[in-house]
């Protein structure tokens, strides 16, 4: 990748994503750890369990409020 390349790429990164770091213990965190498929990337399963939990939040609010 060309210098102009790298300034592009580093600048799209800084207008369109956040990196947020993730340290997860082995012994506390064990059951987060085993349920993580080895097979898959960590990231993209984080992110299915984080819009699981939303849209079940949002579906709780929902029968709590009768909307």
């Amino acid at each position: 990748m060309g210098k102009t390349s790298k300034e592009a790429q580093a600048r799209w990164n800084k207008n369109n994503t956040v990196f947020i770091g993730l340290k997860l213990m082995k012994k506390s965190d064990a059951d987060i750890l085993a349920a993580l498929d080895p097979n898959r990337p960590k990231q993209t399963q984080i992110k299915e369990w984080i819009r699981t939990a939303l849209s079940m939040g949002e579906r709780d609010s929902k029968e709590a409020t009768g909307n």
